[in-house]
């Protein structure tokens, strides 16, 4: 009774190992992967730090609000940006300023100089050029080229069989 559910799982296996074997998609979930680990661990942590400075519900809500609402602004932006320039390259370097942006964050609370106002300020910097930013504008893009890169690399494959 357990075989088909054997042979199932490890056809889904293949499944997923076949499709990662697809370079571009392969390096694009890789990336984006590495990426929602570090976004969510430094939310948590810009929650946490807000907490520990302030003991304010008002100020974890100022900080979550600071975080979102800058996208609606600059979400066109990025959509511009990708129209103009390649969309992978936009992104990729808007994803590198995101990260160069959070070294102050830990510098500032190792010296034990970070307040909750550079906080904010930061949270709206990294907002509008970030991943909810720009990004939104540029994610459809990215998605799309990926998505007709590996069917192409597909259909090679199985037209030279």
């Amino acid at each position: 009774m357990r075989a088909p559910v054997l042979t199932s799982a490890h056809a889904r296996y293949q499944d997923f190992a076949a499709v990662f074997r697809i370079r571009a998609f392969a390096i694009y979930q890789t990336g984006n992967n590495l990426m929602t680990v570090g976004f969510w661990m430094q939310r948590i942590a810009i929650r946490w730090v807000t907490w520990e400075l302030t003991g304010s519900e008002f100020w974890l809500g100022l900080i979550a609000f600071a975080e979102l609402f800058p996208s609606i602004l600059t979400a066109n932006l990025g959509g511009q940006l990708a129209d103009r320039y390649p969309g992978t390259r936009v992104m990729f370097w808007g994803q590198i300023a995101s990260g160069l942006v959070s070294i102050p964050l830990a510098l500032l609370y190792a010296v034990d100089a970070l307040t909750p106002n550079m906080i904010l300020a930061v949270m709206v910097f990294l907002c509008a050029l970030g991943v909810a930013g720009f990004g939104f504008g540029l994610l459809g893009l990215v998605l799309t080229g990926v998505i007709a890169l590996a069917v192409r690399q597909a259909v090679r494959s199985v037209s030279q069989v």
